[in-house]
């Protein structure tokens, strides 16, 4: 895949200025304790299993790391650069077995054969969808992504936002779903569209783990460059 810069250097500036802000006042759960303690004696400050990274200490190990480095395969010809003008595909490990269909006896049915503790995707403010996901959800261990859409379309600020996630996460908890198993979506939208859609995206995050204590988020990232010249998937 070509390698291609779509942000001006400001943009880039802005967004890892909000990175910086939502690491240091919102913070990162981590599941490991001696993970937790690592980053305590390097100066984080943590609060049960949120850890809250102070902006110097990203910055400082940031700079300590290479622009870029090569994973040596077995056979040579495998090797991937990592960094600089070079693109990699990687696998991704761990991440929940996720149910994900608009048919609620869809859902039913693989939780009937699905083990352990499924993740439901997704409920939205659509009213036929929020209906009959709420029955399945309601007083069980599940967990469910919380799509921030409603029968009014795709959110365009982050008071739209806001305004939805703050229903689905009100109307869940009325039903017993703990704040620890909702995975919010603020929705990333193609920044084709416009270029103010990742920031948006990044400040309806802090603003939504702000409000919400406990909660947690989720994105459909590959989103933020549908469409764009260079990305040919």
């Amino acid at each position: 895949m070509q390698y291609f810069e779509y942000f001006t250097q400001q943009e880039v500036r802005r967004i890892h200025e909000t990175c910086m802000r939502l690491l240091e006042t919102v913070g990162v759960d981590f599941g490991y304790a001696p993970a937790v303690e690592v980053l305590k004696k390097a100066g984080c400050r943590v609060e049960g299993q949120r850890v809250y990274f102070p902006p110097k200490l990203v910055e400082t190990q940031i700079a300590k790391a290479p622009a870029r480095y090569t994973l040596h395969a077995r056979n040579p010809e495998k090797s991937v650069v990592i960094g600089s003008d070079h693109t990699a595909f990687v696998p991704c490990y761990g991440p929940p077995c996720v149910t994900d269909s608009p048919d609620p006896a869809a859902i039913e049915a693989a939780l009937k054969v699905h083990r352990g503790t499924a993740l439901i995707n997704s409920i939205s403010l659509d009213q036929a969808r929020y209906e009959n996901l709420l029955p399945i959800l309601a007083g069980t261990d599940l967990k469910v992504i919380a799509l921030c859409m409603s029968d009014a379309g795709m959110p365009q600020t982050v008071a739209d936002r806001l305004k939805i996630a703050d229903g689905l996460v009100n109307g869940l908890s009325q039903k017993n779903v703990t704040l620890a198993n909702i995975f919010v979506d603020p929705l990333v939208q193609p920044m084709l569209v416009d270029n103010r859609f990742g920031v948006a995206f990044l400040d309806s995050v802090e603003q939504i783990m702000t409000r919400f204590k406990g909660i947690h988020t989720a994105c459909g990232l590959s989103n933020i460059s549908f469409g764009l010249p260079a990305r040919r998937f």
